[in-house]
Protein backbone atom coordinates (compact mmCIF):
# COMPACT_ATOMS: atom_id res chain seq x y z
CA UNK A 1 0.00 0.00 0.00
CA UNK A 2 0.93 3.80 -0.65
CA UNK A 3 -0.48 6.94 -0.27
CA UNK A 4 -1.02 9.65 -2.94
CA UNK A 5 -1.09 12.27 0.00
CA UNK A 6 1.20 11.17 2.20
CA UNK A 7 1.52 14.76 3.74
CA UNK A 8 -1.76 14.32 5.78
CA UNK A 9 -0.49 11.57 7.51
CA UNK A 10 1.32 14.46 9.56
CA UNK A 11 -1.86 14.98 11.20
CA UNK A 12 -2.08 11.89 13.17
CA UNK A 13 0.49 14.30 15.03
CA UNK A 14 -2.76 16.09 15.95
CA UNK A 15 -4.31 13.49 17.50
CA UNK A 16 -3.19 13.63 21.38
CA UNK A 17 -4.74 17.15 21.41
CA UNK A 18 -7.77 15.47 21.52
CA UNK A 19 -6.85 14.55 25.27
CA UNK A 20 -6.46 18.32 26.58
CA UNK A 21 -10.74 18.79 27.18
CA UNK A 22 -10.36 15.61 29.27
CA UNK A 23 -6.69 17.05 30.96
CA UNK A 24 -8.41 19.96 31.98
CA UNK A 25 -9.90 20.55 35.57
CA UNK A 26 -13.02 22.09 36.32
CA UNK A 27 -12.99 25.37 38.22
CA UNK A 28 -13.40 24.22 41.97
CA UNK A 29 -16.59 24.83 43.64
CA UNK A 30 -17.59 25.67 47.12
CA UNK A 31 -19.55 23.57 49.01
CA UNK A 32 -20.52 23.14 52.60
CA UNK A 33 -19.75 19.71 54.71
CA UNK A 34 -20.27 18.62 58.04
CA UNK A 35 -17.35 16.68 58.13
CA UNK A 36 -14.22 16.19 56.26
CA UNK A 37 -13.08 12.72 57.84
CA UNK A 38 -14.68 10.87 54.48
CA UNK A 39 -12.65 13.27 52.17
CA UNK A 40 -9.53 12.68 53.83
CA UNK A 41 -8.28 9.68 51.76
CA UNK A 42 -9.56 11.06 48.28
CA UNK A 43 -7.59 14.44 48.72
CA UNK A 44 -4.06 12.29 49.61
CA UNK A 45 -4.73 10.45 46.06
CA UNK A 46 -5.42 13.35 43.95
CA UNK A 47 -2.79 15.73 44.99
CA UNK A 48 -0.31 12.23 44.26
CA UNK A 49 -1.48 13.15 40.67
CA UNK A 50 -0.18 16.29 38.60
CA UNK A 51 -3.49 16.31 36.75
CA UNK A 52 -5.37 13.89 39.02
CA UNK A 53 -7.75 11.54 37.90
CA UNK A 54 -8.64 10.98 34.35
CA UNK A 55 -11.56 9.84 33.23
CA UNK A 56 -11.72 8.96 29.36
CA UNK A 57 -15.50 7.98 28.15
CA UNK A 58 -16.20 5.68 25.51
CA UNK A 59 -17.34 8.87 23.41
CA UNK A 60 -13.48 9.78 23.24
CA UNK A 61 -12.13 6.53 21.75
CA UNK A 62 -15.28 6.95 19.24
CA UNK A 63 -13.67 10.49 18.42
CA UNK A 64 -10.32 9.20 18.14
CA UNK A 65 -11.09 6.50 15.81
CA UNK A 66 -12.62 8.66 13.54
CA UNK A 67 -10.36 11.28 13.08
CA UNK A 68 -7.68 8.82 12.60
CA UNK A 69 -10.12 7.56 9.61
CA UNK A 70 -10.68 10.62 8.22
CA UNK A 71 -6.54 12.00 8.23
CA UNK A 72 -6.32 8.43 6.63
CA UNK A 73 -8.46 8.63 4.23
CA UNK A 74 -7.28 12.11 3.30
CA UNK A 75 -3.86 10.50 2.53
CA UNK A 76 -5.60 8.53 -0.55
CA UNK A 77 -4.23 5.20 -0.17
CA UNK A 78 -4.09 3.22 -2.79
CA UNK A 79 -2.72 -0.80 -3.08
CA UNK A 80 0.60 -1.09 -4.38
CA UNK A 81 0.55 -3.13 -7.54
CA UNK A 82 3.89 -3.20 -9.20
CA UNK A 83 3.74 -2.18 -12.64
CA UNK A 84 4.88 -4.46 -15.76
CA UNK A 85 3.38 -1.94 -18.66
CA UNK A 86 3.71 1.97 -17.88
CA UNK A 87 4.66 4.91 -19.89
CA UNK A 88 6.95 7.34 -19.36
CA UNK A 89 6.39 11.18 -20.71
CA UNK A 90 9.31 13.31 -19.89
CA UNK A 91 9.25 17.15 -20.79
CA UNK A 92 11.83 18.42 -22.62
CA UNK A 93 10.73 21.90 -23.60
CA UNK A 94 12.88 25.00 -23.14
CA UNK A 95 12.02 25.39 -19.31
CA UNK A 96 14.15 22.74 -18.79
CA UNK A 97 17.77 23.88 -19.95
CA UNK A 98 17.35 26.23 -16.77
CA UNK A 99 20.06 25.01 -14.08
CA UNK A 100 19.13 24.20 -11.10
CA UNK A 101 22.21 24.14 -8.52
CA UNK A 102 24.47 24.15 -11.57
CA UNK A 103 22.33 21.04 -13.01
CA UNK A 104 19.68 20.93 -15.84
CA UNK A 105 16.02 20.33 -15.02
CA UNK A 106 16.33 17.79 -18.14
CA UNK A 107 19.29 15.83 -16.07
CA UNK A 108 16.84 15.40 -12.92
CA UNK A 109 14.17 14.16 -15.04
CA UNK A 110 16.32 11.95 -15.98
CA UNK A 111 17.61 10.40 -12.95
CA UNK A 112 13.50 10.65 -12.02
CA UNK A 113 13.10 8.67 -14.98
CA UNK A 114 16.27 6.37 -13.89
CA UNK A 115 14.81 5.55 -10.35
CA UNK A 116 11.27 4.53 -12.21
CA UNK A 117 12.89 2.33 -14.73
CA UNK A 118 14.59 0.59 -11.74
CA UNK A 119 11.83 -0.02 -9.99
CA UNK A 120 10.05 -1.85 -12.51
CA UNK A 121 11.58 -5.11 -13.04
CA UNK A 122 13.59 -6.69 -15.45
CA UNK A 123 9.59 -8.04 -16.93
CA UNK A 124 8.95 -4.55 -17.58
CA UNK A 125 8.37 -2.67 -20.66
CA UNK A 126 8.09 0.93 -21.50
CA UNK A 127 6.76 3.15 -23.69
CA UNK A 128 9.05 6.50 -23.62
CA UNK A 129 6.92 10.34 -24.77
CA UNK A 130 8.12 13.32 -25.38
CA UNK A 131 6.13 17.00 -24.51
CA UNK A 132 8.21 19.37 -27.53
CA UNK A 133 7.41 20.31 -30.27
CA UNK A 134 4.34 18.13 -29.68
CA UNK A 135 3.49 15.10 -27.44
CA UNK A 136 4.42 11.96 -29.07
CA UNK A 137 6.34 8.44 -28.65
CA UNK A 138 10.16 8.22 -29.13
CA UNK A 139 10.07 4.24 -30.53
CA UNK A 140 6.88 2.55 -31.81
CA UNK A 141 7.72 -0.47 -30.18
CA UNK A 142 7.93 -0.98 -26.32
CA UNK A 143 11.33 -0.65 -24.88
CA UNK A 144 12.95 -2.75 -22.11
CA UNK A 145 14.63 -1.19 -19.07
CA UNK A 146 18.40 -1.46 -20.63
CA UNK A 147 17.20 0.06 -24.09
CA UNK A 148 15.04 3.18 -22.08
CA UNK A 149 17.97 3.99 -19.92
CA UNK A 150 19.97 4.71 -23.07
CA UNK A 151 17.77 6.64 -25.13
CA UNK A 152 16.61 8.41 -21.79
CA UNK A 153 20.60 9.13 -21.56
CA UNK A 154 20.85 10.46 -25.31
CA UNK A 155 17.80 13.09 -24.98
CA UNK A 156 17.84 17.14 -25.19
CA UNK A 157 16.07 19.74 -24.64
CA UNK A 158 14.27 21.76 -27.52
CA UNK A 159 14.40 25.64 -27.76
CA UNK A 160 10.79 25.64 -27.90
CA UNK A 161 8.19 26.19 -25.39
CA UNK A 162 6.09 22.76 -25.01
CA UNK A 163 2.33 22.96 -26.35
CA UNK A 164 -0.44 23.97 -24.77
CA UNK A 165 -1.59 20.52 -23.86
CA UNK A 166 -4.75 19.17 -21.01
CA UNK A 167 -2.48 17.04 -19.39
CA UNK A 168 -4.81 15.45 -17.12
CA UNK A 169 -7.29 14.73 -20.04
CA UNK A 170 -4.22 13.07 -22.42
CA UNK A 171 -2.91 11.48 -19.90
CA UNK A 172 -5.75 9.46 -18.58
CA UNK A 173 -7.03 9.09 -22.36
CA UNK A 174 -3.39 7.60 -23.08
CA UNK A 175 -3.60 4.87 -19.97
CA UNK A 176 -7.09 4.03 -21.12
CA UNK A 177 -6.29 3.76 -24.79
CA UNK A 178 -2.61 2.08 -24.49
CA UNK A 179 -3.92 -0.06 -21.31
CA UNK A 180 -0.53 1.29 -18.97
CA UNK A 181 -0.27 0.31 -16.00
CA UNK A 182 0.96 3.93 -14.87
CA UNK A 183 1.80 6.79 -16.94
CA UNK A 184 4.58 9.06 -15.13
CA UNK A 185 4.56 12.70 -16.44
CA UNK A 186 8.70 14.13 -15.70
CA UNK A 187 8.43 18.20 -15.72
CA UNK A 188 9.47 21.19 -14.56
CA UNK A 189 5.77 22.31 -13.67
CA UNK A 190 4.05 21.88 -10.21
CA UNK A 191 2.16 18.95 -9.61
CA UNK A 192 -1.92 19.72 -8.78
CA UNK A 193 -3.01 16.39 -8.30
CA UNK A 194 -2.71 12.25 -8.39
CA UNK A 195 -4.13 9.48 -9.18
CA UNK A 196 -3.64 5.97 -8.87
CA UNK A 197 -2.62 5.61 -12.70
CA UNK A 198 -1.63 8.96 -13.44
CA UNK A 199 1.46 10.14 -11.43
CA UNK A 200 3.53 13.61 -12.14
CA UNK A 201 6.62 14.35 -10.73
CA UNK A 202 7.96 17.93 -10.02
CA UNK A 203 11.53 18.67 -10.87
CA UNK A 204 13.49 22.18 -10.17
CA UNK A 205 11.89 25.00 -8.24
CA UNK A 206 10.21 28.41 -9.75
CA UNK A 207 12.11 30.85 -10.58
CA UNK A 208 10.50 34.68 -11.44
CA UNK A 209 10.59 35.52 -14.95
CA UNK A 210 8.60 37.36 -17.34
CA UNK A 211 7.12 36.59 -20.84
CA UNK A 212 6.03 38.20 -24.14
CA UNK A 213 2.95 37.15 -24.90
CA UNK A 214 1.74 39.27 -27.29
CA UNK A 215 2.76 41.57 -29.53
CA UNK A 216 0.86 43.50 -32.69
CA UNK A 217 1.48 46.22 -34.74
CA UNK A 218 -1.42 48.13 -36.91
CA UNK A 219 -2.51 51.51 -37.86
CA UNK A 220 -4.49 53.57 -35.56
CA UNK A 221 -7.15 54.43 -37.78
CA UNK A 222 -8.41 53.73 -41.27
CA UNK A 223 -7.66 57.85 -42.38
CA UNK A 224 -4.47 57.75 -40.30
CA UNK A 225 -1.16 56.25 -41.77
CA UNK A 226 0.68 56.18 -38.57
CA UNK A 227 1.34 52.83 -36.76
CA UNK A 228 0.12 51.96 -33.18
CA UNK A 229 1.91 48.83 -31.31
CA UNK A 230 0.71 47.46 -28.55
CA UNK A 231 2.77 44.44 -26.52
CA UNK A 232 1.37 41.82 -23.46
CA UNK A 233 3.76 41.05 -20.58
CA UNK A 234 3.09 38.12 -18.29
CA UNK A 235 4.90 38.16 -14.91
CA UNK A 236 5.77 34.83 -13.03
CA UNK A 237 7.22 36.48 -10.07
CA UNK A 238 5.34 36.99 -6.72
CA UNK A 239 6.84 40.54 -6.70
CA UNK A 240 5.54 43.74 -8.33
CA UNK A 241 7.84 45.17 -11.02
CA UNK A 242 8.45 47.15 -13.69
CA UNK A 243 9.45 46.07 -17.14
CA UNK A 244 11.00 48.33 -20.17
CA UNK A 245 10.00 47.32 -23.51
CA UNK A 246 11.64 48.51 -26.85
CA UNK A 247 10.42 48.11 -30.27
CA UNK A 248 12.91 48.42 -33.07
CA UNK A 249 11.87 49.31 -36.74
CA UNK A 250 13.37 50.31 -39.70
CA UNK A 251 14.08 54.14 -40.08
CA UNK A 252 10.72 54.80 -42.55
CA UNK A 253 8.63 53.17 -40.28
CA UNK A 254 10.17 54.79 -37.19
CA UNK A 255 8.24 58.28 -37.65
CA UNK A 256 4.97 56.56 -38.35
CA UNK A 257 5.40 54.61 -34.44
CA UNK A 258 3.52 55.58 -32.27
CA UNK A 259 5.08 54.93 -28.54
CA UNK A 260 4.33 51.17 -27.31
CA UNK A 261 1.60 50.82 -24.75
CA UNK A 262 2.15 48.31 -22.41
CA UNK A 263 -0.86 45.75 -21.13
Amino acid sequence: MEFLNPTALFGLLALPLLLLPYLVRRKPRRVAFSSLVLLMDSDDQAQGRAWGRVHLPWIFFLQLLLLALLIFALSEPVFFVRPTNIAVVIDNSASMQTLENGRSRLALAKEQAHTIIGNLGVAGQIDLYLTTPRMEKVRVAPLTSTQAVSVIDGLESYDLGDPAINYDQTLNQLARRQKYDRVYLITDHPARGQSATVRVISVGEPHPNWAVTGFEVHRSSLTNARLEASVEVISFSNTDAKVKVTAACSQAEKSRLVPVKPR
